[in-house]
Parts: C-alpha cells; sequence; structure tokens
C-alpha cells in the first residue's frame, strides 16, 4: 500500500499542480490549460488525470509524438489518451497504443461500435467492408462509403441467405431480399407457390408446379399442396403404371397384388419393383400356384407344390416332380391330411382316406372302420386287436372304446395289477394280486409301491422253509425266530445258519408250557422227562414225573432255596412260605394262613410259640399282631433281643444296644431324650451338651467349656483336589497324619452330584510318602460332565495328626473333570490295539539298537527321539480319553526312567528317602510320579551316565590288556573308534529331553529351604544352563573345526552330532544354506528345548501348550523341505514324514484341548477323536519300521556281499601264492611312505600348520583290485578332493 500510494504521488508530480482524476479523454471537468491524460504508476496501476503540459517534453512523453508541442498547458496538435481501447471513443481512432488512440487495425478495435464494427483499409470504423457484413434488409456494401444498402441483384447481395435469395426490384438499391418474386423461385416440391408476402408456401393448384419438370401436378389431399409426379393411376405411364399415393410418384408396384407374374410375384418394398417370390406367401394369391419354389439351378417361381404337404386335395395328394399334385400311390402322400392319412388306391387313382381297415383307426375311442372309410366307435373287441395295450372293447358306456383291462384279471403285469376305468394301474389292495400264484400280495408303502410282491411282511410268506421276507420282497428261509411267529405253533426257526426251517421248538426252552416242555427230536414239544426238560422255566424246574410229566416248583421242600418260599406244597408243586406255623420265624408275621400258605401276623400267643425269644402275641387296639421278644437288661421297650429302644426310668439309652445308669466318658446325659450324646470330638467328658466339655483328650487343653489345640499347634485342615485322571482325586492334610488308608476309609463318606451311588464306587485309598496326601481312587460306571465330589467324615475323632490333633472340619468339595466311559469291550478293543503296537514298537527298537551296535545308530537315537516326543503328549494339560492314554503308555520305553533306576536309592538310602518328599509338580507330571525336585528326575540319567562311562572305561581296560592281542585288540579298537565319542554324543542327544524336562520341573519350584532344594535347584540351574547352550554350542564345535569337517578323525570324534546330514559344500547351494545343513542338529536340540519347555511351562494354559508344540514340529518340517539337510533319501523321507504324522497328532489333539474349554463334543465324537490320535500314531510307529525294516534288508544284503568277497579272496590267496608283483611293492611303499609321515608329524619340532599339513589332511587311496593303476595320495581339502601322483611324492 506505501508503495502504491509513493506511485500516485510520483505520478501526480510528474506533470503540472493541476492533477485531480478525470473520467477519460472526452471528460470536460479538466480547466482550459489541462487536459485529461492517463498515467501508471511504478506496480502497474492506472488512471486518468487533468495534467497541463510545462514543455514539449512533457506532450511528447504523453502522446508519443516528437512533434507535439505544448501551448498554454495543452498539448498540440491534440491527442486522445488512453489505458485501454474501449478509452478510445473515435470511430476514427479506436485502437489504444502506448496510451495513445491511433487508427484501428483490425475489426476487434471497432466491435464496441455497433454501427460502425469493421476496420477498413483507412484504420476507420466502418459499417461494412464486404456484402457479407450487411444484413438482410441491406445486402449491398457500397465500395466506396463502406455504408450497407438495398440490394440489387440476386448473385451477389441475396445468394448468401438461403432463406431469401431473391432480390425484389432489382437495380434500384431499394428493396431488400426475399424467399421468392414467382412461383419458379420455389424450388421445394412442398412450398411451391410464392405468396404474396414474397414467400414460398404449399401449392394450390398444378399450375403452381409447373416449374418443375416431372412433379407438375398439385396434390392437396393431405391438407398442404405438394407437387407430385402422380395423383392417379392414368397419370402414370405403362412403364411404372402404379401411382404411389404416399411419395406421388409413379412405381411398377406397391403391393404383391400389383405384380401380376408368378415369375415376379413379389414388391420390393422400398424400390418399388416386381421380383422373384423368396416365400409361400408371396405365391399364396395364386390359386393353382401357391407355393414358392427356390432352387440354386432354377429361378424362384410360384408353383402348385413342393412337397405332398403343399396338396390339400385327397384326391390330388401327391406332389410329382412337375411340382403338380396329382393322385397318391402310398400312405405317406396323405399323411398331411389328417385324419385322412390312408392312401386308398383300390377302384382307381388313390385318394387319401381316413382308413382302409381298423388298423388304420389310431384312437380307441374310434378304433372300427366303416364302409364310408371313417373311424368310428368300436362295437367288438376284435376291432382292437391293432392295438398294443388296448385290445378290449368297452361298450357298457353306449359308445365303444377300446380299453387295456375290462377286469383285474384283463392286467396281466404285476406292476399294473388293477383295472380303474379300463386302464391297468398300481394296486391298491391285495385281492387284485391273489391270481399271481408268486407275486399275490400288493406292496403299499415303502419304495416302489402299487407292485405286486412275494411278501410285505414275514406273515406274507406260509411256508415252514420260507417264512423270511427280505426287503427285495422274496420269502427265503428263516435266520431268526421272529421269521416264524406267524406260523403258530411253528414259531421257531431251526438251523440258522444253513438255511432255517419253521418247528414248533428247537430246544426245550422254546416249549412255552410246563405241560409239554420238553423238545422232541421231530421238533414237537411234548411232555418232560427229566427235570433238565423244566430248565427254562425259572420257578417251575422239576418235572413232576419221569415218565412225561409237567413241570412244577417242587416235588420236595429241599428244591425250595429261594427265600421267603422254603417249603414245598406237593399238592400243588409250588414253594411255598410255610406249611405250618414253625415255618414263620417273623415276629411280624409268625401264623401260617394255609389257605396261600403265607405268613401273616399272629392273633394268638399259640402262633408264637416256637419263636423262643418272643412267645407274646401283642395286639394292642385293631392293630396286627406281633410277637414280642425278651428284652436286654434295664429295657422297657424293644425290637429285638439286642436292639433297645425306650429303657426303664433312671437308665439312658446308649447306642440302642444297652441301657447304663451313667454315660461313660466322650457322652453326655441328655435327659430330654433320655439318651446318652456324643461328646465334641476334642472332648473327654462333657455335660449340659456335646460343646461344653469337663475334661479333654490329649494333647488338647481345657479354654473354659472348650478344648483348643496346644500353643503352637493348630488342627490340620484338609483340601481335595482333582488330578488329570478324572477318576483319581487327592486329599491332602495341611499336618502329617497318624492314620492309615484302612481307617480313613472306615471314616469317609462320598456322594457325587447328579450321580447316585450305583454310578461310582470307591476302589482303594493309597497313602503318599509325606503322610499328607491320600490318592483316592473311584471307578465310574457311567459318563460325566464337571460334577461336585463331596467327602464326608463320619467320625472325625480317629482322623488325627501326629500330634494327636483332630481335623475340625465336616466334609471337603471338589470340582471333577470330564469322564468319558468305556464300556469292556471298549478297552478291550484299546488294549489290544496298545498291544499290537507295544510288539511292533519293541520289535523295531530292539532291530534299530541290533543295527546300532553294528554301527548303524543313526536310526536307534532316530526312533527314540521320535517315541520321546510322542511319549511325552501324555503330558499335555488335555483331558484324553481312556483310549489314548492307554495307547501313549506303550511310548514309555523311550524314557531312560523306565530303563535305570535312581543310583541314590543304593548309595544314600536315607537321602533317597528324604528326595522321596520332593516338590509340587503339575498334575500330570505327579500322576506319573514326576514331582517338581530335579534330582528325582535326572537321577536314572545320571545312572545312565554312569554306564556310559562304565562302559568307556572298560573299553579303555580292555584295550590295555589284551594291546598284544593282534585280531583281538583290532576288534576292540574298531568297536572304541565307533563307539567312543559317538556312543557319548548319541547318549546326550537322547537323555536330552529328560534333563529339560527335569529342569523345567526345578525352574517353576524353586526352592532353597532344605539342603537337598537347595542342592537340588542349583543343579537344575547349571544343567539347565547347558542345555539351553547346547545348540550353540553344537554351532560353534562344528564351525570351528570346519576345516576338518568330515574327515575320517573327525568323523570319528564329533560324526554323531553331523551323521547323516549333507555337510559338504554343493554347487547352486548358497553358503547359508550350506550352513543350516551341516549345524542342522543345532535345530534339532532347538525344538526339543521349544517342545519340551513348553510343555512344562505352559502347562497351565492348555491351548497355548499344544500350539507350541505342534509349531516347534510345523517349524522343523518346514526347515527340512526348505533346507534338504539329509544325505541319505530314506532319512529324509523317514524324517518329514514322521514330523508330518506329529503335526497331524497335535492338530486333533488341539481339538481335545478346545473341547477342555467347550464341552460340546459328545461321548462319542470324544471316543472317534481318541482313535484317530491312535491310527495317526500307529502309522507314525508302522511308517519309521518300515524304514528300519528296509535299512535291515540293505543292511543284511551288504553283508552278504562281504562275505562273499572275503571267501573268494580267502580262496584266491590258498589257491596262488606268487611273489610280491611290482604293483605291491609300490603298494608297500606307499604304506611306508605313511608311516614315516606319521612319524613325522609326531616329531617335537614341526609346526602344527606343518603337522596338519602333512598328515591330518593327507590319505592313501589304494584300491587293492587295481593293478593297472598306479595309488595316488589325495590331499583333503574343505569339500574337495585332489589327486597327485605318487612318484613325485616319492621324488
Amino acid at each position: 500500500m506505501i508503495i502504491h500510494l509513493l506511485g500516485i504521488i510520483l505520478l501526480i508530480g510528474s506533470g503540472s499542480a493541476q492533477s485531480q482524476p478525470c473520467t477519460g479523454p472526452t471528460a470536460t471537468t479538466c480547466s482550459p490549460n489541462s487536459q485529461c491524460i492517463y498515467r501508471t504508476d511504478n506496480i502497474g496501476e492506472g488512471g486518468f488525470y487533468c495534467l497541463s503540459c510545462e514543455n514539449d517534453s512533457d506532450c511528447n512523453y504523453w502522446s508519443k509524438s516528437l512533434t507535439s508541442t505544448c501551448v498554454s498547458g495543452i498539448c498540440s496538435p491534440t491527442f486522445a489518451s488512453c489505458g485501454k481501447h474501449s478509452d478510445c471513443p473515435s470511430p476514427t481512432s479506436s485502437a489504444c497504443n502506448n496510451n495513445v488512440c491511433e487508427p484501428c487495425s483490425q475489426d476487434q478495435h471497432c466491435s464496441r461500435f455497433t454501427s460502425t464494427p469493421f476496420c477498413d483499409e483507412a484504420g476507420k470504423c466502418v459499417e461494412c467492408n464486404y456484402n457479407e457484413n450487411c444484413p438482410l434488409f441491406k445486402g449491398d456494401c457500397n465500395e466506396t462509403d463502406h455504408i450497407c444498402q438495398g440490394c440489387s441483384i440476386n448473385e451477389n447481395h441475396c445468394a448468401r441467405f438461403s432463406l431469401t435469395p431473391v432480390c425484389k426490384n432489382p437495380g434500384y438499391h431499394t428493396e431488400v431480399c426475399v424467399q421468392c418474386i414467382s412461383h419458379s423461385d420455389c424450388k421445394n416440391v412442398a412450398a411451391a407457390k410464392c405468396s404474396e408476402s414474397d414467400t414460398c408456401i404449399p401449392c394450390t393448384e398444378s399450375t403452381q408446379c409447373m416449374h418443375f419438370t416431372t412433379t407438375n401436378l398439385c396434390d392437396t389431399s393431405k391438407g398442404s399442396g405438394v407437387c407430385v409426379q402422380c395423383l392417379r393411376e392414368s397419370d402414370c405411364p405403362s412403364s411404372t403404371p402404379v401411382c404411389d399415393s404416399t411419395s406421388g410418384k409413379c412405381v411398377e408396384c406397391v403391393q404383391n397384388d400389383d405384380c401380376t407374374f408368378i415369375e415376379k410375384p413379389d414388391c420390393h418394398e422400398g424400390l418399388h419393383r416386381c421380383q422373384e417370390c423368396s416365400k409361400n406367401s408371396h405365391c399364396s394369391r395364386f390359386s393353382e400356384t401357391r407355393v414358392c419354389r427356390i432352387s440354386e439351378t432354377e429361378d424362384a417361381l410360384c408353383v402348385q407344390c413342393i412337397v405332398d404337404s403343399n396338396c390339400t386335395n385327397p384326391d390330388a395328394a401327391q406332389c410329382s416332380e412337375s411340382n403338380t399334385c396329382i393322385a397318391c400311390t402310398a400312405n405317406s402322400h396323405c399323411t398331411h391330411l389328417s385324419p385322412k392319412s390312408v392312401c386308398k388306391t383300390s377302384g382307381g387313382a388313390g385318394t387319401c382316406v381316413q382308413c382302409v381297415t381298423d388298423s388304420d383307426c389310431p384312437t380307441e375311442a374310434a378304433a372300427q372302420c366303416s364302409e364310408s372309410n371313417t373311424c368310428i366307435a368300436c362295437t367288438n373287441s376284435t376291432q382292437c386287436t391293432h392295438f398294443s395295450d388296448t385290445k378290449l372293447c368297452d361298450t357298457s358306456s353306449g359308445s365303444g372304446v377300446c380299453v387295456q383291462c375290462l377286469s383285474d384279471s384283463d392286467c396281466p403285469f404285476i406292476t399294473a395289477a388293477k383295472c380303474s376305468g379300463g386302464t391297468c394301474v398300481a394296486c391298491t389292495d391285495k385281492s387284485q394280486c391273489n391270481r399271481f400264484s408268486e407275486t399275490p400280495v400288493c406292496k403299499t408303502s415303502g419304495v416302489s409301491t402299487g407292485v405286486c410282491v412275494q411278501c410285505v411282511s414275514h406273515s406274507d410268506c406260509p411256508s415252514d422253509t420260507t417264512a423270511q421276507c427280505l426287503a427285495s420282497n422274496t420269502c427265503i428261509e428263516c435266520t431268526a425266530d421272529s421269521h416264524c411267529t406267524h406260523l403258530s405253533p411253528k414259531s421257531i426257526c431251526k438251523d440258522l445258519g444253513s438255511g432255517g426251517t419253521c418247528v414248533q421248538c428247537a430246544v426245550d426252552t422254546d416249549c412255552p408250557t410246563e405241560i409239554a416242555a420238553q423238545c422232541s427230536t421231530s421238533n414237537t414239544c411234548t411232555a418232560c422227562t427229566t427235570n433238565t426238560h423244566c430248565d427254562h422255566f425259572p420257578t417251575k424246574q422239576v418235572c413232576s414225573s419221569p415218565s412225561g410229566g409237567t413241570c412244577v416248583s417242587c416235588t420236595s421242600s429241599s428244591q425250595c432255596t429261594t427265600e421267603p418260599n422254603l417249603f414245598c406244597n406237593t399238592t400243588i408243586g409250588r414253594c411255598v412260605e410255610c406249611l405250618a406255623d414253625s415255618d414263620c420265624l417273623s415276629t411280624a408275621a409268625s401264623h401260617c394262613s394255609l389257605d396261600d400258605n403265607t405268613c401273616v401276623p399272629c392273633t394268638d400267643s399259640s402262633h408264637c410259640e416256637h419263636l423262643v425269644s418272643t412267645t407274646l402275641c401283642a395286639v394292642v387296639g385293631s392293630s396286627l399282631g406281633i410277637c414280642t421278644p425278651k428284652c436286654v437288661t434295664n429295657c422297657f421297650q424293644c425290637s429285638n433281643n439286642t436292639s433297645c429302644k425306650v429303657c426303664l426310668p433312671g437308665y439312658y439309652l446308649l447306642n440302642t444296644t444297652s441301657c447304663l445308669a451313667t454315660c461313660p466318658d466322650g457322652y453326655w446325659e441328655n435327659n430330654q431324650v433320655v439318651t446318652c450324646d456324643m461328646c465334641d470330638a476334642t472332648c473327654k467328658t462333657c455335660e449340659t451338651n456335646a460343646n461344653k466339655c469337663i475334661s479333654c483328650f490329649t494333647p488338647y487343653v481345657l479354654d473354659g467349656s472348650k478344648c483348643i489345640p496346644p500353643l503352637g499347634n493348630s488342627p490340620p485342615t484338609v483340601t481335595l483336589k482333582s488330578s488329570s485322571d478324572p477318576q483319581t482325586f487327592l486329599l491332602v492334610f495341611s499336618n502329617p497324619m497318624a492314620i492309615t488308608s484302612e481307617i480313613l476309609m472306615e471314616s469317609l463318606q462320598f456322594s457325587l452330584s447328579n450321580m447316585t451311588s450305583l454310578d461310582f464306587s470307591l476302589l482303594n485309598i493309597t497313602a503318599q510318602p509325606d503322610s499328607k496326601t491320600f490318592k483316592l481312587t473311584f471307578n465310574f460306571t457311567k459318563s460325566m460332565g464337571i460334577e461336585t465330589l463331596t467327602v464326608t467324615f463320619e467320625n472325625k475323632g480317629i482322623i488325627l495328626d501326629k500330634d494327636g490333633l483332630i481335623i475340625n472340619q465336616d466334609s471337603v468339595s471338589a470340582k471333577t473333570t470330564r469322564f468319558t466311559f468305556f464300556s469292556k469291550e471298549e478297552k478291550a478293543a484299546a488294549e489290544a490295539l496298545t498291544s499290537i503296537g507295544s510288539t511292533v514298537s519293541n520289535t523295531a527298537l530292539a532291530s534299530s539298537a541290533g543295527m546300532f551296535l553294528a554301527g548303524g545308530g543313526g536310526m536307534l537315537w532316530t526312533f527314540l527321539g521320535i517315541f520321546q516326543i510322542v511319549n511325552y503328549l501324555l503330558y499335555l494339560n488335555v483331558n484324553y480319553p481312556y483310549n489314548v492314554v492307554a495307547f501313549f503308555q506303550l511310548f514309555s520305553i523311550s524314557s531312560i526312567e523306565g530303563l535305570l533306576p535312581n543310583p541314590v536309592e543304593y548309595v544314600a538310602p536315607a537321602l533317597y528317602e528324604d528326595m522321596q518328599v520332593g516338590l509340587p509338580s503339575p498334575p500330570k507330571f505327579a500322576d506319573n510320579e514326576m514331582d517338581g525336585l530335579f534330582l528325582n528326575n535326572a537321577g536314572a540319567t545320571l545312572a545312565g551316565w554312569i554306564v556310559i562311562g562304565a562302559l568307556y572305561g572298560c573299553s579303555k581296560l580292555i584295550l590295555f590288556t589284551f594291546r598284544t592281542w593282534g585280531r583281538f585288540n583290532r576288534i576292540i579298537t574298531t568297536f572304541k573308534e565307533k563307539f567312543e565319542w559317538g556312543f557319548v554324543y548319541n547318549a546326550l542327544i537322547g537323555t536330552y529331553p529328560e534333563l529339560i524336562i527335569a529342569c523345567c520341573l526345578q525352574f517353576v519350584n524353586m526352592d532353597f529351604t532344605t539342603h537337598i532344594n537347595r542342592f537340588s535347584s542349583i543343579s537344575a540351574l547349571i544343567i539347565g544352563a547347558c542345555c539351553f547352550w547346547a545348540p550353540f554350542a553344537v554351532t560353534i564345535a562344528l564351525e570351528s573345526s570346519a576345516e576338518v569337517l568330515g574327515t575320517e578323525a573327525h568323523e570319528k570324534k564329533h560324526g554323531a552330532f553331523y551323521e547323516g546330514f549333507i555337510v559338504e559344500s554343493q554347487r547352486n547351494v548358497s553358503p547359508e544354506t550350506a550352513y543350516y545343513r551341516r549345524n542342522f542338529m543345532a535345530f534339532i536340540f532347538l525344538r526339543k528345548i521349544t517342545y519340551f519347555s513348553g510343555i512344562v511351562l505352559a502347562y497351565d494354559i492348555p491351548i497355548l501348550q499344544v500350539v507350541i508344540t505342534c509349531c516347534s514340529g510345523l517349524v522343523l518340517l518346514i526347515f527340512m523341505i526348505k533346507v534338504k539337510p539329509y544325505s541319505n533319501k530314506r532319512d529324509a523321507w523317514m524324517n518329514i514324514g514322521s514330523e508330518l504324522l506329529m503335526v497331524l497328532i497335535h492338530l486333533v489333539i488341539f481339538v481335545l484341548a478346545g473341547d477342555n474349554m467347550t464341552q460340546k463334543m459328545s461321548d462319542t465324537q470324544r471316543k472317534n477323536v481318541g482313535w484317530v490320535v491312535i491310527i495317526l500314531c500307529c502309522l507314525l510307529v508302522a511308517y519309521n519300521a518300515l524304514f528300519i525294516f528296509i535299512e535291515q534288508v540293505l543292511a543284511f544284503w551288504k553283508g552278504l556281499k562281504w562275505l562273499f568277497h572275503f571267501l573268494c579272496k580267502q580262496k584266491k590267496k590258498t589257491s596262488t601264492k606268487t611273489k610280491p608283483t611290482q604293483t605291491q611293492s609300490i603298494k608297500n611303499l606307499a604304506l611306508k611312505l605313511q608311516n614315516d609321515t606319521e612319524r613325522l608329524q609326531q616329531s617335537p619340532g614341526i609346526r602344527d600348520d606343518q603337522r596338519r599339513k602333512l598328515y591330518t589332511r593327507t590319505t592313501f587311496l589304494i584300491d587293492p583290485n587295481d593293478t593297472k593303476t598306479m595309488p595316488t595320495i589325495v590331499p583333503r581339502l574343505p569339500n574337495r578332493t585332489h589327486k597327485i601322483d605318487l612318484n613325485k611324492l616319492v621324488k
């Protein structure tokens, strides 16, 4: 803004002092000595100001002219100043150039002047330059004055106006351009008349069309007149005789009817010309030639016919070759004239008629051919024989109709045996099938109903020999008694396996009545002759007569053994309760009623005389009589002679067994009910109530009226815990207890929610070594979900801890885990499959162990590794069904715990006893006798390493002892080289899982309270660190010796870490892949770390536990496939297949883990999932066993080849004994050189790098059977072999 103001000041100051604004060059506001000048400031903005010039230079600058002078403040000559073209008001200077108005140079400088919008050659704005610049009413531009004037000629002045091309009164320059001045100026036939207003309008008469050559007639029929060629046919020439009323033109035709010749009957719609026909409709107007014949060799033509169907006259129904209709000669000529589709040729020329014989009549309603050759209704069945299905004439309705049947007997088909409305349909009743001897029954339900079959149910089979009705509705021999029930009394099927026959009986049990209880040899029921014939009657198993009797309950009382009916009424042959009062021994029913031989209550004391202790019949009011006994001492009312109900006054009832004057210790006198009631379990004596103690049992002390524990001691508390086994629970006391399992079993009562006492039972109670825990093992007889088990203590007084303190709880409860019940058959199947799997796995393991002793240990350790992983599937926190648990037990053979004992048990028994107290561990581990103490879990592993050390020491001792025994020493040396370090490393690999598990169990139970626990925790930390460092140690060991990796000496010592893996670099293999291959054992270690530590550390999250174990295998599987580390394809297939099966096993187990949370699966589904796990595990075992078998076969074959070679070599030595050949000498020289090199290598003066070059990386390759080539020395470089000539090396 400041700059703008400065510019205005400078602008104003550059002229005279008068500088007021003005509107433009024509402004009148300026003073006489000033003029309106347009000026711009420094930023490009400008305006008009009244300025007075001070000198000529001002005028020269403003006007852009050197001739301008300043006169009295005004520039002369005068000029117009401007900022834009619109500021220039004069047509003679309409363009603004450099702020000065100048003459125009183009039309746009003049466009603002409406009357002079064009710029002429002189730079002046004018009205026009050319005729085209002039409007309609002034079409001529005066070339001199440049003004528009009236037209004078048509061509130049009006022709450019399409609507007004004619100049009216040309030559006078006074008229305008118009459309017409005469009719001839109107060129459009639709507007041919020139009106008085000089415009063309439609014609009204033909004279107005005379200026058109061909359309000189005015057609006013459509409203507005149009000049056309014709108004009627008479206006048209003979060549185009038809007047087209639409276009008013003369044409050859407008419609097909205008084409009168059969050669060209079709009128072209666009051209209006007659042309050849292309379809029959073009010929339809010609009565004799109504068909269009189209041929590739001839012109199209309207003819009478092309095919027979074109001939519609029955007397001329055939189309001849000349395309004319002639009489028929065959029925095919009449098919198009249905119903007259038969050619009748008798009697002259052929004629198409409806029929000639009855067989020509196709419909059942008109099956007879009349004399007039028409089909009419039948009158008898002979006229229906030409129909395949409807051969019978039904005249019952008046008009005869050929039908399929008149009654059911006319229907010959078993699938349509019923006659309904003259048609055979499916049967609906047995009566409709009676006439078919083989299929007399109508099947009305199930699949394929309405068919006559042999039988629908067994009752339809009337023969003894074919009494069973199959699903296929045929009768065959019976196979079950139910097939014979309709043949009563022959309701038993005999010979079930070989074509049964229905008989009355096959064995005695088939005879249902006592009077005929024996099955005779003729399979009929007859009277019994021995008691065995009556065995099938539970209550009547005695035959009354050996010569043919009836089955009765007894013939003597000795045969009555079922209470209460112990006596035989021989009259009726039935065991009864009594025969006399002496048989009734109950006090409530001591009298024998002879009416029905039952014991009833006494009514008189004579009925009680046979009861020595209750001889009195007591009848009170209307109640039944009871024989009352003699009561115990001081008893007023008793139920028997040992049990009292009410004592005499002054006596207290104790446990319903005795009446005492005073209550003993532990009881108090309840005067309200006159009984001795038990005191609190801690009270020795009490009074008034159970909790008001007078004295206490040791060690309790009396505190007022309460017995309390001694100071510093607290009574034991108890909790009930579920275990991984749904049928096992742990009763855990807070204090060591002084009770046995037997005492505990007597004092406990159990209840289970939603279960009855018949659904479960206690098998045993087992005391654990810590004296605090008791294992309760139950047997459930049905499946159950998550329920509540309640343990109630019936007699707390005998449940004491080692200090004599009593528990203060009445009951404890715990939630159960889901239990899936397996029947005996299902358990047997699971155990059988487990036995088979165990046999296969043991065989495979023994075979692989044999191969290990022969030098091929890889299979053994691989097999054991797989077994270890599967064995620990049992420790996943998943509620497995019984079949899976039983099957997993067989894999425990892979655990060293089952093979070797803990050495501490024998070396330090007292220490071992203290170790058994242990530490808590997750339930699955605890149930399998694994606690949290590292020393307990790793003890067997320690024993294994002791065995390994012993074997190693023995081999060293044997080598030293027999060092001079040549062959034996070589055998031991070979064995030592093969197993010395390899056995140690493989043993480390084999015991690795047990060490990880033992360490992780200790990690979650770190305890430093006792010396044993402290030592165990520290040991676990040290061993655990070593185990977790193992993968890195393997990699470091192998990479640090990469230069000698794969040499014989290196393989003997460290080969176990890369045995079976590719260690040599190969072409097209990246360094990373080569690194992964030779260090693949490290990844196996990492997998085992992840797998086994995940089992322990993620135990409380079963889903995470399964995911970790599954993913560890899945990652290793992908890594195997990607890296391809195995040098042997068999090893690769074995390991990849095993890992794949392991992944599948984990995925199925994941389903069970999910069900632990959702509880959605049924028992059957859980069992089926368990079988899937077992099947996959069996596949895993069989898969590995197959590879072991293949390996053994190959090893056996290799041994045979070696034996054959050895025998041939021995034979050759004994047959030919020659002097050493030159080749042999060279070999001896090479061996001597090798020995010298070994001595040089042992020289103390040689450097390590020289020693390695001389011997470590040098090997002699001598083929004893090759006599043509010289021995060579091959320096072993990493992954390469170079050969040099032996002669050069000798020189």
